[in-house]
């Protein structure tokens, strides 16, 4: 019997595509090694980088109509979201200006989409001052003092509504995966559990797939991040991929 395909679109930053662990432990590797051998079925994973909420919703576009792909796995990544809650930002503008602006309005459709050209992530090893990261705690206390978070909440479901609403246009299945832990940082961490709960009321009920990937260490206390406590371990790529592996499996079942 011919294996039915099942085509998946990545919607992500560097989680597919992460230099330091083998590429067969990465989790989308985990989920297509399991349900090809227990479904009989094909996966095919194809992956986009975003680096803007803005942007993102064209990268979602690209993967509907350039791949064919039935179901998005579209990943709320930390770094777009905490860029809007900062009282002050610094980016490049689409002519590739650099801008530095007080960040009132939590609005990044005017900052570059940086392109990333490898399909291998390699991380930054250089450290960052000490008056470097006090300066970034600062500005994430206050933007969250005065509200900005608040904004830039609204606007990631704004950027989720539209999402959704082109799926729903287009027939294609769709998986959201809240925003990860950030154990770097007590602050940011605080911030994002506040978007994971307001994003997790948000969806429940309108019969979305929504996936909460929280935590620090798995149920047997091994960490599911690197030791720069930014970037998931192998660890988390098993509990990521167990997370969602239900949910491909529900909609494989359900439109093959």
């Amino acid at each position: 019997m011919n294996k039915t395909e099942l085509k998946i679109g990545v919607v992500s930053g560097c989680l597919s595509k992460q230099e330091e662990i083998d590429s067969k432990d990465l989790y989308h590797q985990l989920i297509k090694k399991n349900i090809q051998e227990t479904l009989n079925i094909q996966i095919q994973f194809s992956s986009v980088w975003y680096t803007t909420l803005s942007g993102s919703v064209s990268k979602v576009v690209e993967m509907i109509e350039n791949q064919n792909t039935n179901i998005i796995l579209y990943h709320v990544r930390p770094d777009p979201f905490l860029r809007l809650v900062k009282l002050i930002i610094r980016y490049k503008d689409q002519s590739g200006k650099l801008n530095i602006r007080l960040n009132l309005d939590a609005d990044d459709s005017k900052i570059k989409e940086k392109d990333y050209i490898n399909d291998i992530y390699v991380p930054q090893t250089k450290e960052k001052s000490f008056y470097k990261i006090v300066f970034k705690e600062l500005n994430n206390i206050s933007g969250y003092l005065l509200g900005i978070a608040s904004k830039a909440i609204c606007r990631q479901k704004t950027i989720l509504d539209r999402i959704i609403k082109l799926c729903e246009e287009k027939n294609t299945q769709l998986i959201i995966v809240g925003p990860a832990s950030r154990p770097r940082s007590s602050i940011e961490n605080r911030i994002l559990k506040v978007l994971d709960e307001k994003l997790h009321a948000y969806l429940a009920g309108r019969n979305i797939n929504y996936i909460e990937f929280w935590g620090t260490k798995d149920k047997d206390g091994n960490s599911l991040f690197m030791d720069d406590g930014l970037h998931v371990s192998k660890v988390g790529h098993i509990r990521i991929a167990n997370l969602i592996q239900p949910f491909i499996k529900g909609i494989a079942n359900k439109i093959l």
